[in-house]
């Protein structure tokens, strides 16, 4: 098995990139709901600041 790595990566300026679509639905649904946590947390995050 071939081992993955997330394609939502935060940038130096704190700005979560989106995953790019690269052909397996049920990836790219997994890749979404971590980039919409990981956004989520850094809206939360920025916030409380």
């Amino acid at each position: 098995m071939a081992t993955e790595s997330s394609d939502a990566e935060v940038e130096t300026d704190g700005t979560v990139e989106r995953p790019a679509f690269r052909g397996c639905v049920f990836c790219y649904g997994a890749e979404m709901t971590y980039y919409g946590a990981r956004k989520l947390s850094s809206r939360l995050t920025s916030k409380s600041e």
